[in-house]
């Protein structure tokens, strides 16, 4: 169960700790003064929107020390680089391949004959049915 009180008394620490007035903590983290005095106050408890703008603001900060008072790295998830990053700044440096040569059509009449799908023209339609019956149309009839 989370200690409401607790958290809210480690946002005003921190509020302290940087030596900030409420108003000037709530301009900080963008959001009005009086969000920030309910929460003080009581009526209000804190959001995880709220607490997710203190540690975008004060990323020494964590969520965990926010919400638990703990400060164990092990708790927070590692930072995953960027695959897309990390290549683009590897091949910085590498040529790009030369460019292929096209490759020449052939004008010849009999290989464009032989690349051409043979016309087919159908001569039956077989209908099957489930209860095993089935109608065959062709086009001779």
């Amino acid at each position: 169960m989370l200690n409401v009180s607790s958290i809210v008394a480690r946002i005003e620490d921190l509020r302290e700790q940087e030596g900030l007035s409420a108003a000037a903590f709530a301009q900080k983290i963008n959001i009005p003064r009086s969000s920030l005095s309910h929460l003080v106050s009581g009526r209000n408890k804190p959001s995880l929107d709220l607490l997710i703008k203190i540690t975008s603001e004060f990323p020494d900060i964590s969520l965990d020390y926010l919400v638990y008072g703990t400060m164990d790295p092990s708790l927070t998830p590692p930072i995953i680089p960027n695959p897309i990053e990390e290549l683009q700044s590897t091949a910085e440096g590498i040529p790009l391949p030369p460019q292929q040569a096209s490759i020449p059509f052939n004008k010849d009449p009999a290989a464009q004959e032989l690349s051409k799908p043979e016309k087919k023209t159908p001569t039956q339609v077989l209908l099957l049915y489930a209860d095993g019956s089935f109608e065959k149309y062709s086009s001779n009839s």
